[in-house]
């Protein structure tokens, strides 16, 4: 698990290939997840997104403090803190070492408890909100992977890539939006799911 220096050295790195590129977007792989957000803000400044993976989270709040210690612990999945710099934040599930399901990842950044209850919660301040979770997976997304003139929103002009879900991610108790799934899906515009066709 890599920590704020191996962050460090990893923005140093990216501040030279920037300034050697003119100003290209790297995106800044934080799986490391303890992160400096000193370090990320000048990132910011130089177009580095971090690329999280909210279920990590979870899986990893059990052993953090011990593996840590409390003086690094609150750099640990500093979601709230890295968005408070004016950074975006890239989601993503890490499959197939954690679930692929886009909203287990939505529940772990709003809620950061396990989904089988059996914790209180790790950092509860640095939680997402519902619209900033949907963003991480959709136009943050699509920001960072340098396609957000035609992916990520629903716009005229972008292609119509969506999903009709199950239940309303954004009004559901916190603990249903895992369980949230498509009932229709389109992709450029066609349909190519249909539950129950």
């Amino acid at each position: 698990m890599g920590g704020p220096s191996t962050n460090s050295a990893r923005f140093i790195s990216y501040n030279h290939r920037v300034r050697l590129t003119g100003g290209r977007i790297y995106t800044m792989d934080a799986r490391g997840s303890v992160v400096d957000t000193l370090v990320v803000r000048d990132g910011r400044q130089l177009g580095i997104i971090p690329s999280m993976q909210p279920t990590h989270c979870l899986s990893d709040m059990r052993w953090a403090e011990q593996r840590l210690g409390p003086e690094r612990l609150g750099g640990a999945y500093a979601w709230r803190s890295l968005l408070a710099t004016g950074v975006v934040i890239a989601g993503g599930s890490d499959f197939p070492v954690e679930d692929a399901n886009p909203f287990h990842g939505v529940q772990a950044a709003v809620t950061r408890r396990p989904f089988d209850g059996g914790h209180p919660g790790f950092s509860l301040e640095q939680r997402m909100t519902r619209e900033e979770a949907v963003r991480a997976f959709t136009t943050w997304n699509a920001y960072a992977a340098r396609q957000d003139a035609e992916l990520g929103s629903l716009e005229a002009g972008k292609r119509a890539d969506l999903v009709v879900l199950s239940d309303d991610v954004f009004t559901c108790a916190e603990d249903r939006i895992k369980d949230a799934t498509p009932v229709l899906t389109m992709v450029g515009g066609d349909t190519v799911f249909e539950d129950g066709a």
